[in-house]
């Protein structure tokens, strides 16, 4: 299942998704009308729900960064992605410079 809300910020509306693993969309405002499309390339077959409960630390810490309070996040992510983008990522976990956990795949197009 990916529950996602939709939070105003400074930018624009943003809808965030996430899975029960992590955070795994940012869609900014002009894409929110495409967003099930956008979430069903990487999650074709999962439920989409909004549920704004599930995503209430995101928003949180989003607002703390936006009003400055937050420099760094605490957010556990489910990206998916091509093999080249996570071994970048991995280069710069290893360097700490980021903690991430990638889950799975994406193949590249």
């Amino acid at each position: 299942m990916i529950n996602y809300t939709i939070t105003s910020s400074p930018i624009g509306e943003l809808l965030l998704a996430k899975s029960d693993r992590g955070l795994n969309h940012i869609i900014f405002e002009h894409k929110i009308p495409r967003f099930e499309a956008i979430i069903r390339v990487d999650f074709p077959d999962q439920k989409i729900i909004n549920n704004d409960n599930a995503l209430k630390t995101e928003i949180n810490q989003l607002k703390e960064y936006f009003s400055g309070l937050r420099k760094e996040f605490d957010i556990k992510l489910d990206l998916k992605m091509p093999p080249f983008y996570q071994k970048v990522l991995k280069i710069f976990s290893d360097a700490e410079l980021i903690d991430i956990d990638i889950t799975k795949e994406k193949n590249d197009d």
